[in-house]
């Protein structure tokens, strides 16, 4: 699946900076996550290892992988 270039990704990407202690990189793939998530009628499942990002995906509501 291809995510392209967005008005609404941008803003998600600008409330997620604001929000959490993210990098720019962190920020763009929380996005993305979320992005799928809202356009998919299955569950998405998130995996990461990094913990501050780990923190804010659960935050916005992703199912993590162990």
């Amino acid at each position: 699946m291809e995510l392209l270039p967005s008005r609404e990704l941008h803003e998600l990407a600008v409330r997620l900076v604001c929000t959490h202690a993210l990098s720019g990189g962190e920020v763009l793939y929380l996005a993305a996550a979320l992005s799928l998530k809202s356009g998919s009628a299955s569950e998405l499942q998130f995996a990461c290892a990094d913990t501050k990002l780990r923190t804010a995906a659960e935050h916005e509501g992703l199912v993590m992988l162990p």
